[in-house]
């Protein structure tokens, strides 16, 4: 029947207006995923160069930090292994600000690691000061008979107590004391401090007589 067949076209218009509106949201949400997926990458790169820069930024900041430094070493055992450790680390030479009693204590203590420093053509010297321009060496063939070592007294009398290593580390002895042990220390590795400590060392050094 005619009305019948107006009925079923009506239905498969339907059907077919509805499979493109079908077919246009489908693309529509493909075309929408893909720009968000495009937006999600770039924004995964955009990621990963800022860490990347943050790494690289961050590494920098560690090495100022590792470049320069001080820190206040306690008495006792802990500033004689940092001692230690510095004297093995000596390619060229130490200098050294301090008494008698420490330096004999000094030798003592540490004489292994000097003979060590000394066999490798390490220059040792030695400024000494405070009150003991009256005192003399005692028992110290190490530093008294070797080539590579020089020893000066001092005749200012600034109390101060120091050792310089390589022109790179530096240890101030913050107390006078007549042992090596009892003494914290201000370590550092600061060009300015370490300037101001050599500068201060062969001012004296000029002006000190041979021991």
């Amino acid at each position: 029947m005619p009305g019948d067949d107006a009925v079923v076209i009506n239905a498969f218009v339907n059907i077919v207006a509805r499979s493109a509106a079908v077919k246009v949201c489908v693309c529509w949400l493909i075309d929408l995923f893909e720009k968000r997926n495009q937006e999600t990458s770039n924004l995964k790169i955009k990621t990963k160069e800022l860490i990347k820069k943050l790494k690289i930024e961050n590494k920098k900041t560690n090495f100022q930090q590792e470049k320069t430094n001080f820190a206040i070493v306690p008495p006792g055992e802990l500033i004689l292994k940092k001692i230690v450790d510095s004297i093995k680390k000596t390619e060229k030479q130490i200098d050294v600000i301090t008494s008698i009693n420490r330096l004999q204590e000094a030798t003592e203590i540490f004489n292994k690691y000097i003979k060590k420093s000394l066999r490798k053509g390490v220059k040792i010297r030695v400024i000494l000061e405070h009150d003991d321009n009256n005192k003399k060496i005692e028992n110290m063939p190490l530093l008294l008979l070797n080539p590579n070592t020089k020893i000066k007294h001092s005749f200012s009398n600034s109390r101060t107590s120091f050792i310089i290593y390589d022109k790179k580390r530096v240890y101030f002895f913050l107390e006078e004391s007549s042992r090596v042990r009892e003494s914290p220390a201000l370590w550092s590795n600061s060009s300015a401090l370490l300037n101001l400590a050599q500068y201060n060392f062969e001012t004296k050094w000029k002006k000190s007589k041979i021991y």
